[in-house]
């Protein structure tokens, strides 16, 4: 049986408090007033504010309680948010046992980041309270499955990349589908994941799952290494060191690709790079440093490139 891991770190961005409603535009109704209306959407977004500090005092005890009510009266943007104030303990202690249990009322309303969330708990290893046997756990994990794929099939990226991952690493008592993976990491890769962009470079690069792309193999390599991702770092750099053997340049921006994933504690560039400084020629090493430090700056204009779209 294969070992279950968490697939990416628990997403806090993807269940964080939604955009207000676009006819609200007026700040709103005072907590006690939203509450005794009874009104489910206005309690949200009084929420909302509270919790963000957004024209009010910043207050998360009563954003919780007010999330919370709107959530037991059906709101399910409320429900999918209680779950992560459970998660990540805003305005309560942290419960993720609660977590998953407002995260399953809104993905069974169809809410595709609740089914993620709620995925990536019942597939953690140190999340929820042990199983008390492996029937247990293989429902636990055949649940995270099927939530996970639902998520997929609404076309979140998370989600697509997450279980393109599953499919190809065959987890959580899965069975490995490596054309399935490249159905679900293709969509994922072009929104931009770069866990997903680097898994399907590997594919392209050894034919798994899909047609062997040398040339696809390298974009993705590069996209996923451009946005930080410290494994597409290492790999890049051992694509470039087999790319052009014989080119002093190639091999210098191999090694340079290396010795960043290196400072992003990637343990391939760590032990490879450990190698190279031993064996490497001194003008050499030196070429690839200047080049490390352009990609470096590089990579920073790249992330704030991103984040202005």
């Amino acid at each position: 049986m294969k070992t279950r891991f968490l697939l990416v770190p628990f997403c806090l961005l993807a269940c964080s408090m939604s955009a207000p409603a676009e006819n609200i535009d007026t700040p709103a109704a005072a907590p006690s007033d939203a509450a005794a209306a009874g009104d489910a959407e206005a309690m949200f977004q009084s929420a909302r504010k509270l919790l963000r500090g957004e024209g009010v005092e910043k207050d998360e005890r009563k954003g919780f309680e007010l999330v919370s009510k709107a959530a037991a009266l059906g709101h399910v943007e409320a429900m999918a948010n209680l779950g992560y104030l459970y998660s990540a303990g805003v305005g309560i202690p942290a419960d993720q046992v609660e977590a998953a249990r407002w995260f399953r009322m809104a993905a069974e309303k169809n809410h595709a980041i609740s089914q993620l969330n709620l995925a990536r708990l019942l597939l953690a290893v140190d999340k929820l309270p042990q199983p008390a046997n492996k029937e247990e756990e293989k429902a636990r994990w055949a649940e995270g499955a099927k939530w996970l794929q639902q998520a997929a099939d609404q076309s979140l990226s998370d989600a697509q990349s997450s279980y393109g991952l599953l499919l190809l690493r065959g987890d959580a008592d899965v069975k490995a589908d490596p054309a399935a993976a490249a159905r679900y990491l293709m969509p994922a890769a072009k929104a931009g994941i770069p866990e997903a962009m680097n898994a399907l470079a590997t594919m392209y690069q050894i034919g798994n799952g899909v047609p062997t792309d040398t040339a696809e193999t390298e974009r993705l390599f590069r996209e996923a290494a451009m946005a930080g991702n410290a494994k597409a770092q290492a790999n890049l750099g051992l694509f470039l060191e087999n790319k052009a053997p014989g080119d002093p340049a190639v091999r210098a921006e191999g090694l340079a690709w290396l010795l960043i994933a290196e400072i992003g504690r990637d343990p391939v560039a760590i032990k490879t790079v450990a190698i190279r400084l031993n064996t490497t020629n001194p003008d050499e090493v030196a070429a690839a440093r200047k080049k490390s430090a352009e990609l470096r700056r590089a990579i920073y204009r790249y992330k704030q490139e991103a984040q202005r779209k």
